[in-house]
């Protein structure tokens, strides 16, 4: 597999979760896994910003899971999904990041067979020059988890384009492929990890993950509609333990076993084929 763009945190976010202390992180009590508690205590009420990916993309509490504000949300014109469900900020981060769309699906889990997004032929938005700069990491960093390292176009001046529905010409198809867990390759820096429904979640769970670190074991994603505390400046929700067993990686999270992660491999640096 090829080195992910980007493996770790920066140096001066601190890390939640122990590896070294973990050998059975199912056994642990929550917040040792995550940020914090998905409890009702200190979460961040609905439409407020729990925190920043290291790209500066928003993610916003839906203040419970159950939830269900039912506004759409869009970016240049462009259809992301329901606030503030996990889907919405897997599509957005995703355009905003890379200018990759991906196709709607009915729920979350339903990402696990996805082999395709969508792209602009030509892409007239500034944004992508961001993206593009970002990707090959001659954008400047302000911090992780901060607003300003990667600010989203402005709703008042960003261009208005049509989805790939509306105005098929102007878009084409990119490869997605999707790598399951227990697989013989490590996930990437990128990727969108997908989760199966569930008695608790019956539409599945999607997120990114915004950092891989092979030395510390360590696995960190970033979500909406799970958590729904604040990131207290870190660029990620959650950090799970990353097992190795027999040569095949599995993601521990101490809630619920992933299906697998999401990649795109001739559209984002470090997905290989």
């Amino acid at each position: 597999m090829g080195t992910a763009r980007r493996l770790r945190p920066a140096a001066r976010e601190e890390v939640d979760f122990n590896p070294e202390n973990a050998a059975g992180a199912e056994r642990l009590r929550p917040s040792v896994v995550t940020a914090r508690s998905s409890s009702g205590v200190g979460a961040v009420t609905l439409h407020g910003v729990c925190g920043y990916t290291q790209n500066g993309v928003p993610a916003y509490s839906n203040g419970t899971s159950n939830t269900w504000t039912s506004t759409k949300n869009f970016r240049e014109g462009i259809f992301m999904g329901y606030q503030w469900q996990c889907v919405e900020f897997a599509r957005r981060w995703l355009w905003v990041t890379h200018r990759l769309l991906l196709p709607e699906r009915s729920c979350a889990y339903c990402f696990s067979s996805c082999t395709y997004a969508y792209r602009l032929k030509k892409d007239p938005s500034p944004t992508s020059q961001r993206a593009r700069a970002a990707m090959h990491g001659t954008a400047a960093e302000t911090g992780a988890g901060s607003p300003s390292s990667f600010k989203e176009v402005n709703a008042a001046t960003e261009v208005k384009l049509l989805g790939p529905y509306t105005n098929r010409d102007a878009w084409e198809k990119v490869p997605a492929k999707f790598v399951k867990q227990g697989s013989l390759v490590p996930p990437v820096a990128d990727s969108l990890i997908v989760y199966p429904m569930s008695w608790g979640s019956p539409w599945g769970h999607i997120g990114v993950i915004t950092a891989v670190d092979l030395d510390r074991n360590c696995v960190y994603v970033a979500d909406q509609n799970r958590y729904f505390h604040d990131w207290n400046g870190k660029s990620y929700s959650a950090v799970f333990r990353l097992d190795c067993d027999k040569g095949r990686f599995y993601i521990r999270d101490h809630e619920s076993e992933c299906m697998g992660w999401l990649t795109f491999p001739t559209a984002v640096e470090g997905h290989d084929v």
